[in-house]
């Protein structure tokens, strides 16, 4: 009997193809992936490039935070924080609260008042035409009562018409009126809860301090939404936890199971007992420091910035919440993200070396990925990983990308930004003292570092005079017993000192000298013109000091007063423009993420808020803007002036 070999199996020609297609598929991947690397890195060194060209501008940042800080010099031996008291007094005058939105109704050019006689004229004429009045003529009717009836009915019919036009008019003039008044309710109570003052006051502070201020403002309403650090308070973010807790327990990536269960427990307890609303809709708003923004080179103005190519965003995360954020990275894509450290509050303390040639342009920022910073005190301790998500609104294409230092993938695929506005970007950008020709605008801190430096110098040399005048005893050493001497040397304030000469010949007023004292000018130590230099360039006069010169009259301060806010209306007008186009924008996006049914929640039932409206279409229906000076510390003395001159006209 012949031997039986086992025969190879021959692959069906389904099993083939779908090898081949399987292979297909994996090239295809591949490819997708070297093109999406690609795409990150071409982004990433264009943000890196950029950043680089604005070194010296951060380097500035990191100075002028120290005059504002009062840690310019530590080694002055006076250091007032003069720098710092202006720019105090001057946030809380220029933005002292919330701005009053007005809304109006659009004006538009009326149209011309109809012609009621031509209208009849023509509806007459339609009327002999109709089919009744050629039946009434072939029946005999004579002309001129055919003629009458049809006036009768033409003027019926165009009154009737034009009763319907104005009641038409009417009721879109009210829909207006009520879609204006409802706007100006959403867009305080979404400004309210989104803590508008905070961020604002930051952002002027940041203007005054280092040059521009900078927020960021988003409807959070629907997914995916760009990174924000506002908390909007409801339970999309827990559920993002969850979700990621649940995948790295499966996959056993957690060091302590144990820890990590309990850890789902309590975030799945506090979502089944619903402690924060499951989705909410509102206004995050985010003060942006001035070195966490980057716009795109294509500008050489900063006050351009919505000319920009591209503007990115540097959010720090710690890194154990950035599965969380971003599901579709790997658990070895996160763990090789850059890492960064928070640096560590100073202390103050002068220490030899610590001193303004020392800065870096590193010094500006935050968060640092080589270590420097993390100290500052005698204990550097531990401290957390965080992750740079750079977040970049990429007006080129209207796409927000956003990507992680170190990770070479998205870190979510480039999307549209969930509301549409009529300025694509949600950054807005405030700076009072913009220099022709430069990118960057210059500082309050710049501008009066060198008298601060002149005003603690001359302040630090008074109290070195003083502490060398101070009164003293010479005495011959040679004719006092050395325990003598010691004592002297040691003695306080009205001590009786035994004293033992050495010569009982020498007599004691002769062996005791007064010290003598250097005659010093103190008219050169006058700071005066210092301070008042600094008053002039800040606007800030002294009696908003609170230490206004006895000797100066009321009608004095007045005029300082009128002073302040004819120097500070420039700066005024520099925020309520940032506002104004922060309500425009407002608007806009609110216009598209909320409901009628949000929009009575908030306003009340009879509120309008028409559904589906084009964006373009909103500034023709409404002027938004926000009342003049409702932002700043009210002028008590012009207002009492001006009722002062009303009154007795209105009476």
């Amino acid at each position: 009997m012949p031997e039986e070999f086992p025969q190879s199996p021959i692959a069906s020609p389904s099993t083939i193809g779908a090898a081949i297609n399987a292979g297909i598929d994996n090239a295809h991947d591949d490819k997708a992936k070297q093109t999406e690397y690609a795409q990150v890195k071409k982004l990433f060194d264009a943000y890196t490039v950029a950043q680089g060209f604005d070194r010296p501008a951060r380097k500035q940042y990191a100075v002028d935070r120290r005059y504002a800080a009062g840690t310019a010099d530590l080694s002055w031996a006076v250091s007032t924080n003069l720098i710092g008291s202006y720019i105090d007094i001057l946030v809380s005058y220029l933005y002292a609260k919330d701005p009053d939105v007005s809304a109006s109704k659009a004006e538009q050019v009326e149209a011309p008042p109809p012609d009621k006689e031509a209208m009849i004229e023509e509806a007459v004429q339609a009327e002999m035409q109709s089919p009744v009045a050629m039946q009434a003529a072939a029946a005999g009717v004579p002309q001129e009562v055919a003629i009458q009836v049809a006036t009768q009915l033409a003027t019926q019919k165009v009154d009737e018409q034009l009763r319907k036009q104005a009641t038409a008019e009417a009721k879109r003039n009210e829909e207006k009126d009520a879609f204006a008044k409802t706007m100006k309710i959403v867009i305080s109570r979404l400004w309210k809860d989104g803590k508008l003052k905070k961020a604002i006051r930051k952002s002027v502070r940041s203007a005054q301090s280092v040059g521009p201020g900078w927020f960021k403002a988003m409807m959070i309403s629907t997914q995916p939404a760009p990174e924000i650090k506002a908390a909007i308070n409801d339970s999309r973010d827990n559920a993002a936890r969850v979700a990621a807790l649940e995948k790295s327990i499966a996959a056993n990536e957690v060091p302590d199971m144990d820890v990590a269960r309990a850890e789902l427990a309590q975030l799945q307890m506090g979502l089944q007992d619903q402690i924060e609303v499951i989705i909410r809709k509102g206004m995050a708003i985010d003060f942006c420091r001035a070195e966490d923004i980057q716009v795109s080179l294509d500008v050489s103005d900063l006050d351009d910035y919505l000319d920009a190519g591209w503007i990115a965003n540097a959010i720090y995360k710690p890194k154990d919440e950035l599965k969380a954020l971003f599901p579709k990275l790997t658990d070895e894509q996160i763990k090789g993200a850059t890492v960064f450290h928070q640096r560590r509050p100073k202390d103050y303390v002068y220490r030899a070396g610590d001193d303004m040639g020392d800065v870096d342009y590193k010094d500006a920022e935050q968060f640092s990925k080589d270590g420097s910073g993390q100290g500052g005190g005698d204990d550097g301790g531990p401290s957390v990983d965080f992750g740079k998500i750079i977040e970049t609104w990429d007006h080129r294409d209207n796409l927000i990308k956003t990507i992680i230092d170190g990770v070479p993938c998205w870190a979510k695929s480039p999307y549209t930004p969930p509301q549409a506005s009529t300025r694509f970007y949600p950054f807005f950008y405030l700076a009072f003292y913009p220099v022709d020709g430069a990118r960057h605008p210059q500082s309050q801190s710049w501008r009066e570092h060198k008298l601060q430096d002149e005003y603690s110098k001359g302040r630090s040399t008074v109290r070195l005079v003083r502490d060398r005048a101070v009164p003293g005893t010479l005495f011959n050493s040679e004719q006092v017993d050395p325990q003598n001497a010691k004592n002297l040397e040691k003695g306080v304030e009205q001590e009786f000192i035994g004293m033992k000469l050495t010569n009982p010949n020498v007599a004691l007023r002769d062996v005791f000298a007064e010290k003598p004292i250097a005659s010093v000018d103190m008219a050169l130590f006058d700071m005066t013109p210092v301070l008042q230099d600094m008053e002039k360039i800040s606007g800030v006069q002294e009696a908003l000091q609170s230490s206004a010169d006895p000797a100066k009259t009321a009608t004095a301060s007045n005029i300082e007063n009128s002073g302040f806010q004819a120097r500070t209306g420039a700066m005024r007008d520099n925020v309520e423009d940032m506002l104004r186009d922060f309500a425009i924008y407002s608007g806009e996006v609110a216009l598209q993420a909320l409901t009628i049914q949000d929009a009575q929640r908030i306003a009340g039932p009879h509120a309008f808020w028409p559904q589906d409206m084009d964006i373009n279409d909103l500034l023709m229906w409404m002027g938004l803007d926000i009342e003049a000076g409702s932002t700043g510390k009210p002028n008590t003395a012009a207002e009492r002036e001006m009722w002062a001159t009303a009154m007795p006209l209105i009476a």
